[in-house]
């Protein structure tokens, strides 16, 4: 007798690999959420600050959807925008218009008075007025928020990040499925009574075949949280399947000819897997980024 064949060592290195790409990937991200913190902070972003009582000449602003901000209430504020052309009011700007870019921080609150729609480059004259003697005292921020999802779209750690975690999330569970069909753990063969009709279309004759088929299927499945503090953890659940239903081979003796099937086989290959991480900051805000995928595939093959 010769010896079983020893179990390749490429499923582990492949999960392990995976395991190491994501935890790269996510501490990275840990690194990095300052900085995509400041993407949506009014105060690093905005191109622009008018402030009430300030005398200023019109503002120049780019094409794209603007988002007006101010700190903690803007119900004191009336504010108008005006487009300038040549020295003179041309008319007022278009309002309302549509943009990723949602202002979110940790330590202030922040209200958006309105968007604004700006087809080109334009000069832009903008004028507070206050409804109340002691109050506008925050600046009037202006964001290009087209601009500024651009610039995170392109961010290089950010794409670095995501990179690293799109590869270890497909090595995950592809590693994990072939330790495991390597492996055989878990499997279960089951015997199933089975009836199968085959039937000829010309004569419509109709030949029933009662038999017993075999169905080993393969389950795996695996969580683990991680507690970086009070505040943080990661949570990664894995799971895969593997199933194979073999008929045996039979014979259906028409009048017009016989009917041989001397393989049935059905594979069902199924693989998913979800990673979440959630962080809680000083404020109660939680950020909880989440990414899950799940793939089945079934393949049959009758000669």
């Amino acid at each position: 007798m010769q010896p079983a064949p020893a179990a390749s060592a490429w499923p582990k290195r492949i999960l392990i690999t995976g395991i190491a790409l994501t935890l790269i990937g996510l501490t990275t991200l840990t690194m990095t959420l300052g900085s995509i913190g400041d993407y949506y902070d009014p105060r690093e972003t905005s191109e622009h600050s008018v402030e009430f009582g300030e005398t200023t000449g019109p503002i120049e602003l780019s094409s794209g959807c603007w988002v007006v901000n101010v700190e903690d209430s803007a119900k004191d504020y009336t504010i108008t925008y005006q487009i300038v052309e040549n020295g003179e009011v041309a008319g007022d700007v278009d309002e309302g218009c549509r943009t990723d870019f949602q202002a979110q921080t940790a330590d202030v609150d922040f209200v958006k008075v309105t968007d604004l729609d700006i087809d080109e480059k334009s000069q832009v004259l903008v004028k507070i007025t206050c409804e109340s003697d002691d109050g506008c005292e925050n600046p009037v921020l202006f964001t290009n928020g087209d601009s500024v999802i651009n610039s995170m779209m392109v961010d290089p750690w950010l794409l670095i990040t995501a990179g690293l975690c799109c590869v270890g999330f497909i090595f995950i569970p592809l590693g994990w499925l072939l330790i495991s069909i390597n492996r055989g753990h878990a499997n279960k063969v089951h015997i199933s009574q089975n009836q199968i009709v085959d039937v000829e279309t010309e004569t419509n004759q109709k030949i029933k075949k009662d038999f017993s088929s075999q169905f080993v299927g393969l389950n795996t499945s695996v969580s683990k949280k991680i507690d970086y503090s009070n505040e943080s953890n990661l949570i990664i659940e894995v799971n895969g399947t593997y199933g194979i239903h073999k008929l045996p081979k039979y014979l259906s003796n028409f009048t017009d000819g016989d009917l041989s099937v001397d393989d049935a086989v059905d594979q069902v290959l199924g693989a998913g897997f979800n990673v979440k991480y959630s962080k809680k900051n000083t404020k109660g805000f939680i950020l909880e980024p989440y990414i899950g995928l799940s793939d089945n595939k079934t393949v049959n093959n009758y000669d």
